[in-house]
């Protein structure tokens, strides 16, 4: 990539010549690691573990099978993990990055990024930046870093780092109750709600509160306690503020179907409605 006047198009996979950036093509022949230029490249690994860097420029990287390392680095830049353990840097730039198949590590660095983690034992740092952190299947660890993050563990047990500062609040996104219980529940370790400022905020809005009733309904809470309250109907949740655990009922029984622990929070306060967001803990 040094030197060249244009961005780049690589494919490991091919056998045939390709536009290198330099005069005419190369055929390429026991190649595993790519560096692009500070243009607009596409960098596309094999089955080996490649070293895909983007330098500058938006940039689009795939490591294919294997066990990559992509960095985009300077730029917008979209990189794609695929399948195999994966290791993915944003760098700087608002920048899109999908772990794929395995147990991948993204890294957001500078900017307002995008991360899924997908299948596999994923961790995400968001780094600096307004961040959205996806984790979807397996148990995944987010740490959104500095800003104000979206966080959303997806299935499994996932452990949430809203991460900030001073003046950043972080949104926990749940949207599946199934599964959630003991051992396996999600865990909110540095949640900082401010009474009545604006701080971080569990949304719950997407899970139906009562399976037996069509359409998405809204929970009901029970409050804040030192013990478990008793569940009296379908469609309610309780804060017990000794063990940090918020419980939610979907099914109408005497027992939860969804737990969080939230670590950090005396007390939760909980409101439905969309203009009280920025003083509430919970939304509905």
């Amino acid at each position: 990539g040094i030197g060249a006047t244009a961005g780049v198009t690589v494919n490991l996979n091919l056998t045939g010549a390709q536009n290198t950036g330099g005069a005419g093509s190369d055929t390429l022949v026991s190649i595993e690691n790519l560096t692009g230029t500070n243009f607009t490249d596409t960098l596309i690994g094999d089955d080996a573990d490649n070293l895909l860097s983007g330098q500058g420029g938006d940039d689009i990287l795939n490591g294919d099978e294997g066990n990559d390392r992509l960095h985009g680095e300077a730029g917008d830049d979209r990189l794609y993990g695929e399948i195999g353990d994966d290791f993915l840097n944003g760098g700087d730039g608002n920048d899109h990055l999908h772990g794929g198949h395995g147990n991948d590590t993204l890294d957001g660095g500078g900017g307002n990024d995008y991360l899924e983690g997908r299948e596999g034992n994923d961790t995400l740092n968001g780094g600096t930046g307004d961040d959205m952190l996806l984790g979807y299947d397996g148990d995944d660890a987010l740490n959104g870093g500095a800003g104000n993050d979206t966080l959303e563990g997806g299935t499994g047990k996932d452990i949430l780092v809203g991460g900030g500062g001073l003046l950043a609040f972080d949104r926990f996104d749940f949207n599946r109750p199934e599964g959630r219980l003991g051992l396996n529940r999600d865990v909110i370790t540095d949640f900082e709600g401010r009474g009545p400022l604006a701080g971080d905020q569990i949304d719950l809005s997407s899970i139906d509160a009562n399976y037996s009733v069509e359409g998405n309904q809204t929970f009901i809470f029970l409050g804040n306690a030192p013990v478990d309250l008793e569940f009296t109907g379908v469609g309610q949740l309780r804060f017990n503020i000794v063990t940090k655990i918020l419980a939610g009922n979907v099914k109408g029984d005497a027992f939860p179907e969804i737990e969080i622990q939230v670590i950090g929070a005396p007390e939760l306060v909980v409101s439905g409605f969309p203009a009280l967001q920025g003083i509430t803990d919970v939304l509905l």
